[in-house]
């Protein structure tokens, strides 16, 4: 069995973690996570993640690690594994599940984010076209389908070309 992970959480009223330690890098994802609408122990097990060694981690060291419940790290492992971020994987000679950040998982993530930009495109652009005869209503969604079309084609344009970069550095 490895040693307790270096991740403290500070004890209330406590002093926080030193800024330079993983263990702020870890408390400052679960923040930007929570403030960005996902959960905070979400935040806190890819922050983990990013600094854990070795890479891989059971589900039980992450929970640990992270001080999550059984359920709550199951639950936001399972979920960051469907987003394509986390993969697990196998190790020879231990039955136990071990998760790690997919090397691509920040650009399948991205890539989740941006098809729901695509989505509210083709939902604006079908409701543009449908409310032609009703001036009024058709200017709010002309303008909604305008920025969408926008983003969707720039973003696109922007992923391909990081796509690009990547392949060139793998090359």
């Amino acid at each position: 069995m490895r040693a307790r992970p270096p991740y403290a959480k500070p004890a209330p009223g406590g002093a926080p973690p030193d800024p330079r330690s993983p263990s702020a890098l870890v408390e400052e994802l679960g923040e930007l996570f929570d403030r960005t609408g996902s959960s905070r122990i979400s935040g806190r097990i890819v922050g983990w993640l990013l600094v854990c060694e070795p890479e891989h981690q059971t589900a039980d060291e992450i929970r640990r690690a992270v001080h999550a419940s059984k359920g709550s790290a199951s639950t936001v492992l399972r979920h960051l594994v469907e987003l394509g971020l986390v993969e697990r994987i196998g190790l020879s000679g231990d039955r136990r599940a071990h998760f790690r950040l997919r090397d691509d998982g920040w650009t399948v993530l991205f890539e989740t984010k941006m098809s729901f930009t695509h989505v509210f495109r083709e939902l604006a652009e079908r409701w543009d076209e449908r409310l032609k005869g009703d001036r009024s209503r058709r200017a709010r969604v002309t303008r909604m389908a305008a920025i969408y079309r926008f983003f969707d084609d720039e973003l696109a344009a922007v992923l391909a070309r990081w796509r690009a970069r990547a392949d060139a550095r793998r090359a």
